[in-house]
């Protein structure tokens, strides 16, 4: 939802925007937490579930999209076919945004074509829309959409389309509207603690368990850590709950607007990718762009997609144990801190929404443009579903009968109603 979140909120400015999507049970059955209440875009939301339901439940909310664009966020399969089935109905361009190598997330790397995918029937996983074989599947219709962005080069590299990075509002992320001051006290920090932030989701691919480490490994520096964000998975949550006050302030999830706030009482951003993980070889962390528009010095891994902002001096790598190259920083911290200051200007100029703006309007112009029949892979796709799920005949089931594709179909049925968990589709 963060991605999705933001690139709505920039478009915002210019555009009418809502965000929908289905809420599963496995990630959480309602909105995003720091940003339940606070979300200033329109969000739709409706259960996640399991297939056969779930295509059925997709075919009634895409026959109530009707926007003139549909930007898909992350190549998988619950955003993606949900934007296929309101394109059946209404042709609108599509647009899909790419921040991560999704197949890096599993062990078998290697995209799944639709006969390959119809061979995995008996998987247990062929039933989880955003599991391991449909997310496979959804790799290889990347292609098939008018217009792709990327959220940095090495996925550029791998999918092609235009750049558009992690963003964040220049009116919000201010280091200058915030008492840093009053913020550290209220957060029970001295004056002289250094203190490193970590402000997201913490994971352990995250590099948080190193961070603590090292942090304990720290002589010369009163160093504190502070983390924002509910933790995922028992070890982190033990370490965290259980960690001293003295050294580790950990906070729950917070409103998204008030995550500046937080920021603006760090000295180190730390982003200790781990350079072997398949997935860090595409990902650039939000926290990058955090600690640009904040002022926040960062040390990261020399990851494929860190290492040219390392080049332009925008953060130190980590070339030496995290413990080395944090006392490193803070030996030296008045020049880390001035450095970060003037790099302030660059997240203006490539970072923040009004920067982000003009790029995302000029892939809309090129989309709506873009006067494209369905693929015929989208085709196969619901024509393959329809048949093995049973779903209703929908209207956009009536579309794909116009094109040929009527042999496809299972006898008619009727598509059920579908409550939505916030109340938004009825």
């Amino acid at each position: 939802m963060g991605r999705a979140y933001l690139l709505a909120d920039v478009l915002g400015r210019q555009y009418d925007v809502e965000v929908i999507g289905a809420n599963f049970p496995r990630f959480g059955r309602t909105l995003w937490e720091p940003l339940r209440g606070s979300s200033r875009v329109a969000v739709k939301g409706f259960p996640g579930g399991n297939f056969p339901r779930f295509f059925r439940d997709m075919q009634s909310i895409a026959e109530r999209i009707d926007g003139d664009v549909l930007y898909v966020s992350k190549p998988r399969l619950p955003s993606m076919e949900l934007a296929i089935l309101a394109k059946l109905h209404r042709n609108r361009p599509m647009i899909l945004d790419i921040d991560d190598h999704e197949l890096g997330f599993f062990s078998d790397k290697h995209p799944l074509t639709l006969k390959e995918v119809i061979q995995r029937q008996g998987r247990v996983d062929f039933r989880r829309p955003y599991d391991e074989t449909w997310t496979r599947f959804s790799d290889t219709l990347i292609e098939q959409f008018d217009q792709i962005t990327v959220s940095n080069a090495e996925l550029g590299n791998r999918y092609g389309g235009m750049i558009v990075p992690h963003v964040r509002d220049e009116r919000d992320f201010d280091p200058g509207v915030w008492p840093r001051d009053a913020i550290r006290n209220a957060l029970g920090f001295a004056p002289d603690d250094r203190v490193v932030v970590f402000a997201g989701t913490p994971r352990q691919h995250k590099g948080v368990l190193e961070i603590v480490a090292a942090l304990g490994r720290v002589r010369r520096h009163r160093c504190k850590f502070l983390v924002v964000g509910s933790p995922v998975g028992r070890r982190l949550r033990y370490l965290l709950r259980g960690a001293d006050p003295e050294r580790i302030v950990a906070l729950p999830d917070v409103p998204f607007a008030d995550l500046p706030a937080y920021l603006s009482a760090g000295d180190l951003i730390c982003l200790p990718q781990r350079v072997e993980e398949a997935a860090s070889r595409y990902q650039v962390p939000a926290k990058l762009t955090d600690a640009l528009a904040m002022e926040i010095p960062i040390l990261a891994s020399p990851t494929p997609p860190l290492k040219p902002f390392a080049e332009d001096g925008l953060l130190e790598l980590l070339d030496a144990p995290l413990e080395l190259k944090i006392e490193a920083v803070f030996d030296d911290y008045p020049a880390r801190k001035r450095r970060a200051q003037e790099n302030q200007s660059v997240f203006l100029r490539k970072f923040s929404y009004g920067a982000v703006l003009p790029r995302l309007t000029d892939v809309i112009d090129r989309a709506l443009a873009n006067d494209s029949p369905t693929p015929k892979a989208f085709r196969d796709l619901v024509a393959y579903h329809s048949r093995v799920f049973k779903g209703g005949r929908s209207r956009a089931m009536v579309r794909l009968l116009e094109e040929g594709q009527a042999n496809r179909f299972a006898p008619e049925g009727s598509s059920p109603a579908v409550p939505a968990a916030t109340g938004e589709f009825r």
